[in-house]
């Protein structure tokens, strides 16, 4: 039986026939027979050999029995793990083929964008592997490459390498048309040349072979790639003798800066998600920002990759960007309430995703069919947290769990002590260190041994892999060469705040919702029960009842003799006022008739107004329309969230079960109270 790594495989032996305890009984019978010469002795010597035969003959039946069920279970885990291995094949084959893509795949990408890594390993046409089509077949081309024979398949393993090679190392120096070499040392020929240690032999339409020097020929089971779009990336790329320059093409310029291995490009992605960018004042973090949103978009079109931008510096970075159309929004340190309002927004963002993966049943952003990436930008991070606390546990819970969701991190500070809080600084990456106050502080924002010191403009970058590059920063893209794409926006983070006056004829007035961009009717009836609403004197509870009530047909009413005669919708305006000009007993003969009031069948429906919350007559009322109040725990006790409150909310804005609420303008037409 085969067994397997993940399991125990348990052999049960075949039960042997029990001679000794067949035989036992019998003569157990015959001593018996003749000691006692009872007949009924021989009995047992009978009985006892047919149990063993059946307890036998029911022993081989369940081995029978749990022999197919073992077989049954190595069946499945064997089939099992083939499928484990296929799946495990297929995906190495999508990532590979994404490392690695063919020319014709590189132009149908829209995001695709060279790496300039300097890896010398790249893709020469196709190849089989283990019964599963559709691998890249990789070369190294360190040694130097020389493509022998004639026709199709010589030009599609050259020109392959050709692509791969300078998307890696970057532009080429071509001599003649058959001697293709890199700065670096690297050298592609068509046909034979001295240089070059790797042969690669081809007939006309097929891959024969590969010799490398001093050894023998082998077969390799390769084909050729599909190379049309050759032409394309030459024009697009191409100058002179210099030929396919990814960055410095204006078709292909591509990073955020370069260093003498190449283009730099940041990609936010699941293996890259988070990035930070520390530097002192004037050190150049400003312009890498403004370079890096500026790729994006020259690379990216929104439904693709999107960001928005908190600017704690006055909107100095970021204002000027956000005409890119990749911006869906810049929040600054100037309206702390529109910034604070697309914290909300955003943190609402994470649930958002999480539950569109679940309908969608997919686990990733690379398998939604609706979702595109967000990069949430900060600068200046310390300034952000200290003005908005509640962004912190944003920012912490998008650094946890943004990566399989397609929400990223770029936070910006003028030291990396500010990034280390709560661990913040191990999730992000991608590390971009500019001039800081001490070698101490450089050490702490790379976490690794950096051979160079960052310079002004010159950042030191530090990849999720470990590897460290200098750059020189961008100018040519930075605050220009990317207008805004009319139509082509996708719609803001979080709207701007809706304020009074406005006018409307569902509900009572709008739900200002940051946390997904709309403003749908507050709604309240006479079935949702009594209402209080709450306020400081001038703060709109007049223009509140005229719009909770209207077309009600409510009734107003002043004393205890008033309640005993109301019914329907019962409007109490002012009650702390009433109860001032009240005399002891009133107050008490008053509230014990709401009580019986609201014992009563039919009961009416009470709308108080008052400028504080008062247990006594409002303790079970279980909704609460809170405006503008004096004091953070004159809000706080009515039930509504702290952050709710705002001292400052004009005549109209309310608190209505944790939302923003402006209440719709009062008209002649609201006007429908009567008297008991």
């Amino acid at each position: 039986m085969e067994c397997y790594r993940w399991s125990t495989c348990v052999v049960t032996p075949v039960p042997a026939f029990p001679f000794v305890a067949a035989i036992a009984p019998v003569i157990a019978g015959a001593v018996l027979w003749i000691v006692w010469g009872s007949p009924f002795a021989l009995v047992g010597a009978v009985l006892g050999p047919i149990m063993v035969i059946a307890h036998f003959v029911d022993s081989r039946r369940k081995h029978r029995a749990q022999t197919r069920r073992e077989r049954e279970s190595t069946r499945i885990a064997s089939l099992a793990s083939e499928l484990e291995q296929h799946a495990a094949r297929v995906s190495q084959r999508t990532e590979e083929n994404r490392r690695f893509p063919s020319i014709a795949a590189i132009l149908d990408s829209t995001g695709w964008a060279p790496s300039f890594d300097g890896s010398t390993v790249v893709r020469a046409g196709v190849e089989t592997r283990e019964g599963l089509d559709g691998f890249p077949w990789l070369v190294d081309v360190g040694a130097g490459v020389a493509v022998v024979g004639e026709g199709a398949a010589v030009n599609a393993v050259f020109h392959s390498l050709i692509v791969g090679v300078a998307s890696r190392l970057g532009p080429a120096t071509v001599n003649g048309e058959s001697l293709w070499e890199w700065p670096t040392g690297v050298r592609l020929s068509r046909g034979d040349h001295t240089s070059c240690a790797v042969r690669i032999s081809c007939s006309e339409n097929s891959i024969l072979s590969v010799n490398h020097r001093g050894e023998l020929s082998r077969a390799v089971e390769a084909v050729i790639d599909d190379t049309v779009g050759w032409e394309t990336i030459v024009a697009k790329c191409g100058d002179g003798d210099t030929i396919l320059d990814w960055n410095d093409r204006a078709a292909c310029s591509v990073g955020v800066g370069r260093d003498d291995v190449g283009a730099l490009v940041l990609e936010p992605t699941s293996e890259t998600p988070h990035t930070a960018v520390a530097g002192r004042t004037g050190s150049g973090k400003s312009e890498f920002i403004a370079a890096l949103l500026s790729d994006w978009a020259e690379r990216h079109q929104p439904q693709e990759l999107s960001w928005f931008g908190f600017d704690f510096k006055g909107g100095a970075t970021l204002a000027p960007l956000a005409r890119l159309r990749n911006c869906r929004g810049v929040a600054t340190d100037l309206d702390s309430t529109d910034a604070a309002r697309a914290w909300r927004a955003i943190a609402a963002e994470i649930p958002r995703r999480e539950q569109t993966l679940r309908d969608e049943k997919v686990g990733r952003i690379e398998e939604s069919r609706s979702l595109s990436r967000l990069v949430i930008v900060v600068d200046e991070f310390p300034e952000l947290i200290r003005q908005i606390p509640a962004a912190a546990e944003t920012v912490g819970a998008i650094a946890r769990r943004g990566r399989s969701l397609g929400v990223h991190l770029m936070v910006a500070s003028q030291s990396a002590s500010a990034l280390s809080r709560d661990g913040l600084l191990a999730n992000l990456t991608t590390r971009v260190c500019f001039p800081l106050g001490s070698v101490h502080e450089v050490a702490v924002m790379l976490g690794v041994a950096s051979p160079q010191a960052p310079r002004v403009g010159r950042p030191v970058v530090v990849l999720p892999d470990g590897t460290s590059r200098v750059i020189r920063v961008r100018h040519d893209s930075v605050h220009g060469v990317v207008g805004e794409a009319v139509g082509d926006r996708l719609p803001p983070i979080a709207a701007p705040a809706i304020s009074p006056p406005i006018v409307g004829t569902e509900g009572f007035g709008l739900v200002d919702d940051p946390d997904f961009a709309n403003s749908p009717p507050a709604r309240w009836s006479p079935g949702d029960g009594d209402v209080v609403v709450i306020g400081r004197r001038g703060s709109g509870r007049s223009t509140a009842i005229a719009a909770l009530v209207r077309g009600s047909g409510s009734t107003r009413v002043r004393t205890a003799a008033d309640i005993r005669e109301s019914h329907g919708v019962v409007v109490i305006e002012d009650l702390d006022s009433m109860f001032a000009d009240m005399t002891d007993r009133d107050r008490f003969e008053f509230t014990a008739e709401i009580d019986r009031r609201r014992l009563s069948n039919p009961s009416p429906v009470f709308v108080f107004s008052t400028t504080r919350w008062m247990p006594r007559v409002h303790g079970s009322v279980r909704n609460v329309l809170v405006l503008a109040t004096n004091t953070r725990e004159e809000h706080s006790v009515t039930g509504e969230p702290a952050d709710t409150f705002n001292p400052d909310s004009p005549p109209g804005v309310a608190s209505w079960k944790g939302r923003r609420v402006v209440i719709y303008a009062r008209t002649d037409s609201t006007v429908t109270d009567e008297s008991p």
